[in-house]
């Protein structure tokens, strides 16, 4: 798997029964997390993620200490798996991530990481008149993920009717170019958050604009992810 973004790996065998080389035949790779960062990693939830049978996720640090596990993935409610770990080091460090099987054999399957830009903003409004607006510097190529949902984004939240828009600079002058007020995200999980998902065809500066979608008081906290 690559570390800075979500490489496919196709695993089978068993479940992992702990931070131990070759346990029960499960897929072991090493990925980087950064100081304090926030990652979410998934073979379901992710864009390009993807599971055929029952997997598991583990992820154990440079003690061998499990740090985050996951068997089902309270998002979309599947046999697939979505773990979220915060790094609580300093520095960066490397982290093992066993990919295995529940009971029976599965794969082949697609893991993908998405890592948590540090700025989160968050904002209370009282009607739909009011926007909080945030400038992230994006890559071309990256896929990202802005949400007020927090089961499809670790971090987020949404207390009301939330609604996304995201602008790009483009010669000095902001151009919408996607935007969402319920997201489908999760099975309905998040009933009245918001989330969008684009890929982002050009490095430059975007603006996230984070609201309430009717003249009903809302709040949200939103946070962006990359792959």
């Amino acid at each position: 798997m690559a570390e800075g973004s979500g490489g496919a790996v196709g695993i089978g065998g068993s479940s992992v029964a702990g931070c131990v080389d070759g346990a029960a035949g499960a897929v072991k790779e090493t990925i980087s997390i950064g100081a304090e960062e926030t990652v979410m990693i998934g073979t379901t939830g992710l864009p390009g993620s993807a599971f055929k049978g029952d997997t598991s996720l583990r992820l154990c640090n440079f003690l061998d200490k499990q740090v985050a596990y996951n068997d089902d993935a309270a998002c979309n409610l599947n046999t697939g798996s979505l773990i979220s770990f915060t790094s609580p080091y300093g520095v960066s460090q490397d982290f093992v991530l066993w990919v295995g099987c529940i009971d029976t054999p599965c794969g082949p399957n697609a893991v993908r990481i998405a890592r948590r830009d540090p700025v989160v903003f968050s904002y209370a409004f009282q009607d739909a008149n009011s926007t909080a607006e945030q400038t992230y510097t994006l890559e071309a190529s990256q896929y990202i993920r802005v949400s007020t949902c927090g089961y499809a984004a670790d971090g987020a939240e949404a207390i009301g009717d939330t609604v996304l828009r995201l602008y790009r600079d483009v010669e000095g002058t902001w151009v919408y170019v996607a935007g969402n007020d319920n997201t489908s995200a999760c099975q309905g999980q998040c009933e009245l958050a918001s989330m969008i998902q684009y890929v982002v065809p050009a490095s430059g500066k975007y603006q996230v604009r984070a609201g309430c979608a009717t003249d009903e008081a809302c709040s949200g906290t939103v946070v962006l992810y990359r792959q």
